[in-house]
């Protein structure tokens, strides 16, 4: 059998984003601005060390003005690890803030410009200087989650799983992270699709799995998936389904959510339906183990 050449592949994955509802929409997504119960602050730099990005490697603030000590989410965007941008979940992080709930939005950089590990050594990075900088935003620096959508849901799964990113930052996730929430997230790196951010090598791809790095004593985890997931060489709501019992079967605390009337954009996005249900999941979780 003939092998796709990888920019095909990489084509093909830009297609089936673009063709999503509400996708057009994401894609343009605007700043969002402060109001009278939340404070937005934007484009932080949260690294600027070797081989800095000044585009991708800065986040959004999103900050309870009413709310003393607010736990801290950092919420990462997806786009199948080669577009996305923290404006996407801006209106989600926005609503989350408005519930009591600090919120970090990161870029990270995207592939063709680095492959697997460098988008999860950036999501590192942010969890980092939040760690150490939520204090001076008023925000719990000692109580942070965290969630991520589509190949967002991969980062924050890994990167709270395979210690070895967090620790080389002096952050155990063990011990200093409350909870991990995915949202329609890969939790298995194994198909030729998946090539252009993670080469052709099976090493690479059991390193990026987050089911590779399951063990006893992880973070409690909310795994939530649409009704509507995309159809095609990732099955998502299988992987969910797997990732949980796996979870489960080391006795880490884990609750699979189904987001009834929903696809794989609106679970995040359609905040007047589906998405909804999204955020109260979120915040009950978030309240219950903060």
């Amino acid at each position: 059998m003939r092998r796709i050449p990888r920019v095909i592949l990489v084509l093909w994955l830009a297609a089936t984003f673009a063709s999503l509802p509400s996708c057009g929409r994401m894609f343009r997504a605007k700043p969002m601005q402060s109001s009278d119960d939340v404070t937005v602050v934007n484009d932080i730099v949260y690294y600027d060390g070797k081989a800095a990005d000044r585009g991708r490697h800065m986040l959004d603030l999103y900050l309870p003005k009413n709310a003393k000590n607010p736990p801290t989410l950092v919420l990462v965007h997806g786009g199948a690890w080669f577009t996305g941008n923290k404006r996407f979940l801006g209106p989600l992080a926005f609503a989350l803030a408005q519930h009591g709930i600090a919120v970090a939005t990161p870029n990270y950089r995207l592939t063709p410009r680095v492959k697997h590990p460098g988008h999860v050594t950036d999501v590192a990075r942010a969890i980092s200087w939040v760690k150490k900088n939520a204090g001076r935003y008023g925000a719990d620096d000692k109580t942070i989650f965290l969630s991520g959508h589509s190949a967002g849901g991969h980062l924050v799964a890994l990167v709270a799983l395979d210690d070895k990113y967090l620790k080389k930052r002096g952050i155990d996730p063990d011990k200093d992270i409350a909870g991990v929430l995915p949202i329609s997230g890969v939790y298995v790196i194994n198909d030729p699709i998946t090539e252009a951010a993670f080469t052709d090598d099976k090493s690479v791809w059991r390193d990026a799995s987050p089911m590779a790095h399951i063990h006893r004593g992880a973070p409690p985890f909310l795994v939530l998936h649409a009704e509507n997931e995309m159809q095609g060489k990732i099955p998502l709501v299988e992987q969910a389904e797997d990732f949980v019992s796996a979870l489960r079967s080391k006795g880490v605390e884990s609750d699979l959510v189904e987001i009834n009337n929903s696809d794989h954009t609106t679970i995040v996005r359609d905040l007047n339906g589906p998405a909804a249900d999204t955020l109260d999941a979120l915040v009950e979780f978030i309240e219950r183990h903060g």
